[in-house]
């Protein structure tokens, strides 16, 4: 069956006519109110936003009430919970030193540098990248580090460290090739996803 939606997925009308309870991102469809229904809160289709605050506050992102970071058509939140950020991301490759958990950074770990406001450290999240040709790649990475962070000509960060405002995440260099193929693209486009 098929079913026509506007551009935050509510649905114009079903065709043919749909018994059906469960609809957008696997919500349970109010058929009365038109809301549709997660554990956690309501989302109006018609608007593209939830009803209610986030319940995770401020550590969900800066818009309380968004849904999937305005892209819907390549994200679900089936809970309600998820928080995306779109940008620029790179990778950062500073073997042994200290990372914000204490641990020493290792080049070959699945890790990351966020902010601290937009990810806890300790916090799994996934990285997607869109190729120039199309093809989707994700990986999931912890967060280990604060970042990212500023980087001199050279590539080395400035000292002292501070954050680069065009970047959203630092991956390491196993992570970056992971998700790209290899690591000599410089900064690339992604989304991460945070549960």
């Amino acid at each position: 069956m098929r079913h026509r939606r506007n551009t935050h997925g509510g649905p114009r009308r079903a065709i043919p006519p749909c018994d059906s309870h469960w609809y957008y991102s696997g919500m349970f469809l109010h058929q009365p109110s038109g809301l549709y229904l997660t554990a956690n809160r309501a989302y109006d289709p018609y608007s593209g936003r939830w009803l209610s605050r986030d319940p995770q506050a401020e550590a969900g992102g800066i818009n309380l009430y968004g849904y999937v970071g305005a892209d819907p058509v390549d994200y679900v939140d089936v809970y309600g919970l998820s928080t995306t950020y779109s940008g620029q991301a790179t990778y950062y490759n500073l073997p042994g030193l200290p990372t914000a958990s204490g641990t020493p950074f290792d080049p070959n770990a699945m890790t990351a540098a966020m902010t601290a406001e937009k990810v806890p450290l300790e916090t799994t999240v996934t990285v997607t990248y869109k190729s120039p040709d199309g093809t989707t790649t994700s990986v999931c990475v912890t967060v280990n580090d604060c970042g990212p962070f500023a980087r001199n000509p050279d590539g080395t960060p400035k000292h002292p460290r501070q954050p680069d405002p065009k970047d959203i995440t630092d991956l390491t260099p196993k992570a970056f090739g992971r998700l790209t193929g290899n690591t000599n693209l410089g900064r690339i486009n992604v989304t991460v996803t945070v549960p």
